[in-house]
């Protein structure tokens, strides 16, 4: 279900103004209150997304949620120049791998995100850039923990079974923790945490 991002580009495309004090307010020839950047401002406001990716632009990989389609792109860009520096040859070196991230809210609080969207009856999150990245290395560890512990999963074959122990994992490739489309499963919230892999023969 993405919902989330559905419920923001229909609050853009609808609405009815921006937020004045975003932008630098004047008087026009006729002695009306104008404001001509709140509407460019809160549009960037309004591309926020809570996906949290991995750049590679420095020396050493950062974590961040991205603010506008050209920050998006411009990592995605940067892990194809990474990924042509590795030279993988896509026959059978590089896997995704995708890990079911489940959050317990307790009732009380899961009340207070209560929303109604269409007539439909479903959840909204505000969560600031801090607290989304608790998230993302509440994550990172838990994977970590899973493949120490020697996590036991049926119906892998053992180079399978190697990866989920991280053994012959080489570079990563990419990472995200993907919140824009989070579902609910039974009691818990459920995130994407998809990593890819550049696997060591």
């Amino acid at each position: 279900m993405n919902l989330m991002p559905d419920m923001q580009q229909q609050f853009k495309d609808t609405r009815h103004g921006s937020p004045s004090r975003l932008g630098t307010e004047y008087m026009d020839e006729h002695g009306i209150s104008c404001n001509d950047e709140c509407h460019v401002e809160w549009d960037k406001i309004l591309d926020i997304l809570n996906n949290v990716y991995m750049d590679l632009r420095g020396k050493k990989p950062v974590f961040k949620r991205t603010k506008t389609a050209m920050e998006r792109n411009n990592i995605f860009a940067t892990i194809r120049r990474y990924a042509k520096k590795l030279k993988p040859q896509y026959n059978g070196d590089v896997y995704l791998e995708t890990v079911r991230c489940y959050f317990d809210i307790p009732q009380e609080n899961l009340e207070k995100c209560r929303y109604t969207y269409q007539g439909n009856e479903t959840y909204a999150f505000l969560m600031s850039d801090k607290y989304i990245m608790a998230l993302y290395t509440h994550c990172l560890v838990a994977r970590k923990e899973a493949a120490m512990q020697g996590m036991q999963v049926e119906g892998l074959k053992e180079k399978e079974y190697g990866m989920v122990k991280l053994k012959n994992v080489g570079d990563v490739l990419f990472q995200a923790l993907l919140l824009d489309n989070i579902r609910f499963e039974k009691m818990f919230v459920c995130a994407e945490y998809v990593t890819v892999y550049h696997y060591k023969r």
